[in-house]
């Protein structure tokens, strides 16, 4: 696979165009980076909930209580 290094901020549409140039090959490639990638964004993700939860446990009422204000305010916005 041919090395390409981008340092410019591209849009979806100019990496999708890149990506349709690609070889197949290629494109399992950065489709191996991109999941190694979401799996450790996901791992760490989950260990810091984990952490928090630990730190600060929410109980039943005050996760309900979250959740009917977060109702309320969608309730009012679509009224």
């Amino acid at each position: 696979m041919s090395e390409v290094v981008l340092r410019t901020n591209l849009d979806a549409n100019a990496i999708l165009s890149i990506l349709s140039q690609m070889s197949f090959e290629e494109k399992i490639c950065i489709y191996s980076e991109l999941e190694k990638e979401l799996r450790s964004t996901l791992a760490n993700l989950i260990t810091s909930i984990r952490k928090e939860n630990q730190s600060s446990p929410m109980s039943l009422e005050e996760i309900t209580r979250e959740i009917e204000e977060i109702r309320a305010k969608r309730y009012e916005t679509k009224a």
